[in-house]
């Protein structure tokens, strides 16, 4: 009786133990699965002629096929390449996506092209008037010719330096211009105006409590 009991779960084990290694080697032979692929971005904004690589990690990392192919849903404003090269070619919108050879899984990127390069306007010589004032009250009141030098942002704003000053007003189609402290690329008031050859503009802005400083610009293109 012990016997036969003996011989029972020595089966038992070589059943079990000849299933174990039959799963292993369809395990082996199927190999590890995708689960998963994600991209190091999500989100980018291009200029025309930029380029940018997008790397895509496939999970587990231990998966056997890691193998992956990369589209784009507008050629004309984005292209990519089989090694996720993205080449940006027009304005407007395209979403890169990835795809894993085994399961299918995505993961995507949307890529805003637009002008988002300064395009040279001109240098302009003219007279600058600074003034400011103190909490003791006491005024400076300077001026002085000065050189501006202006160029053009995303179409739509004035990217205008002197010295160490520097405003990004947005700017309509009739030349005139303005920047307030919520304007997303400024830190002061500005307002003006560029029409032709010429430009004018005046602010303020506080350099801390109690001082406050008021400038006026005018001048014409070289």
């Amino acid at each position: 009786m012990k016997t036969q009991h003996f011989i029972y779960c020595l089966t038992i084990v070589a059943v079990l133990f000849t299933a174990c290694k039959k799963d292993k080697e369809q395990e082996l032979e199927q190999g590890i699965p995708v689960t998963g692929v994600t991209l190091n971005k999500t989100e980018l904004m291009l200029a025309p002629g930029d380029t940018v690589t997008l790397i895509a990690t496939v999970e587990p990392d231990s998966a056997t096929n890691k193998t992956v192919t990369w589209t784009s849903s507008k050629t004309s404003v984005a292209t990519v390449n089989s090694n996720g090269l993205v080449t940006a070619i027009g304005k407007g919108d395209a979403t890169i996506t990835v795809i894993t050879k085994d399961g299918k899984k995505t993961a995507t990127c949307l890529i805003t092209v637009g002008d988002y390069r300064a395009k040279w306007v001109g240098e302009y010589i003219g007279e600058y008037i600074y003034y400011l004032t103190t909490m003791d009250g006491t005024s400076i009141d300077t001026t002085s010719e000065a050189i501006v030098n202006v160029s053009t942002w995303e179409d739509s704003y004035l990217l205008i330096t002197y010295e160490g000053a520097q405003w990004m007003p947005e700017v309509n189609t009739d030349g005139y211009f303005e920047q307030y402290p919520d304007n997303p690329y400024g830190y002061s008031e500005c307002r003006g105006i560029i029409l032709n050859d010429s430009i004018s503009f005046e602010g303020t802005y506080s350099m801390s409590p109690g001082h406050r400083s008021y400038y006026k610009y005018k001048g014409k293109k070289q």
